[in-house]
């Protein structure tokens, strides 16, 4: 979906097509802002707490990097405040998993912070990631982040391509 007007994320919020489409849809969305450069994607990164839908997701983007030759960033994104050895655990089981995959571009990060979404800007900004991929279900990191007037004044400023997957999304 293109972003006519505004950003990428006030589409994300407020826009009505682009919303109605992210929670009517099994597949994923690609919203790309009209500043945006989409020549080559040699870096994708995936915000997300290690649940099975991040896994279909990781999943879903390592088809496509075979394909694409792309980096796949794998950024646990966690609140403060969270049990840090529930998550120690979660990110164990998970790496496991995407480990079985054998995708050789692959690499992990993690950021935290009271100031998701303008921490998440900044890190893809800084490294310099041609995409983000964010999971969205009812109770997701998608919707926990988007929670607030503050949130959605944070998120105006991505300036690149978002893709939305969603949870529910089956990977074959």
């Amino acid at each position: 979906m293109g972003a006519r007007s505004g950003t990428t994320m006030e589409h994300l919020l407020i826009g009505s097509d682009t919303s109605t489409v992210i929670n009517q849809t099994n597949r994923p969305v690609l919203i790309i802002p009209q500043s945006a450069d989409l020549k080559k994607i040699a870096k994708v990164t995936i915000a997300c707490d290690f649940d099975e839908g991040d896994l279909n997701a990781v999943h879903y983007l390592i088809k496509l990097g075979r394909l694409f030759d792309f980096h796949l960033e794998i950024l646990h994104v966690s609140l403060w405040g969270h049990d840090d050895s529930r998550e120690m655990e979660m990110k164990s089981k998970f790496v496991n998993r995407v480990r079985r995959y054998r995708y050789p571009n692959l690499s992990y990060q993690d950021i935290s912070g009271k100031e998701l979404p303008a921490r998440l800007n900044r890190h893809c900004e800084e490294n310099e990631s041609d995409l983000l991929v964010l999971v969205h279900d009812h109770h997701s990191f998608l919707s926990r982040i988007f929670k607030g007037s503050h949130t959605g004044e944070q998120l105006k400023h991505q300036q690149i391509p978002v893709m939305v997957i969603p949870s529910r999304m089956e990977v074959k």
